[in-house]
């Protein structure tokens, strides 16, 4: 099981959905990682 720390919450996800969807047309990105903080790269 992972730890609290390891684990993204669904509220954030939605929030960063709905960044992308909001936009501006000006500049843009069409891709998103998100991941936890604790992830090693």
């Amino acid at each position: 099981m992972k730890s609290e720390d390891g684990i993204l919450d669904p509220e954030h996800i939605a929030d960063a959905y709905w960044m992308l969807h909001a936009q501006p047309r000006d500049a843009w990105t069409h891709e998103l990682d998100l991941r936890p903080w604790s992830e090693k790269f």
